[in-house]
Parts: C-alpha cells; sequence; structure tokens
C-alpha cells in the first residue's frame, strides 16, 4: 500500500478542528501547510503541520529559517488530539513514521 496525502480526510479535519487552521493560529505557531495522512500499519489518521516554530527545542540559528513537520494524532471524530506530537526535520523522514504506525 502507498503513502498519499489524503485530502479528503484533511477536509473532515479541518471542518472539524477549525480552530487549528484560522488565519490568526496559522500565523502565530508559523504554519506553512498541513498535511493528512492514514498510518500503514494501523490506519489511524494523523494531520501533518508543515512549520516554521521550533516547539521541540532543536537547536537553530538566529539567521536561518527552518521547517519542521509535526504529526499530530486524530480522534474517530476528525478532531486534532493536542499533545504527543512528533517532530521531523523532513518530509521524507515523517513519511517513513507514517509506512510504519
Amino acid at each position: 500500500m502507498r503513502l498519499a496525502n489524503n485530502k479528503w480526510l484533511l477536509k473532515q479535519i479541518k471542518a472539524n478542528s477549525n480552530h487549528w487552521f484560522d488565519k490568526g493560529n496559522k500565523r502565530v505557531f508559523g504554519d506553512l501547510g498541513y498535511l493528512a495522512y492514514y498510518g500503514l500499519k494501523t490506519g489511524h489518521p494523523y494531520l501533518v503541520q508543515h512549520t516554521t516554530k521550533n516547539f521541540m527545542n532543536v537547536p537553530d540559528s538566529a539567521d536561518i529559517i527552518k521547517s519542521f513537520y509535526i504529526v499530530r494524532k486524530v480522534a474517530d471524530n476528525y478532531k486534532v488530539i493536542v499533545g504527543n506530537a512528533i517532530e521531523f526535520t523532513t518530509l521524507a523522514d515523517c513519511k517513513e513514521w507514517l509506512r510504519n504506525n
């Protein structure tokens, strides 16, 4: 089975967790975009935030803006579950994790 961004899933998440996607939140948290995937092994839905904020205290340079990918679990009712976020520095690493979960 192939891992692919699921646009229908992202629409459901946006409809049920709309506070995550408003412009003010996006600006404050430095979000660049969002992707939605089902984990290949579990079938569990996940939201992937592409962001520039350093939530996990990864050392960075003041001169360079780095982007991160943060994976968040999504409940059965398509609401984003707060907490237990997992951060990756590349989308490839993020997708590898999703293939194994």
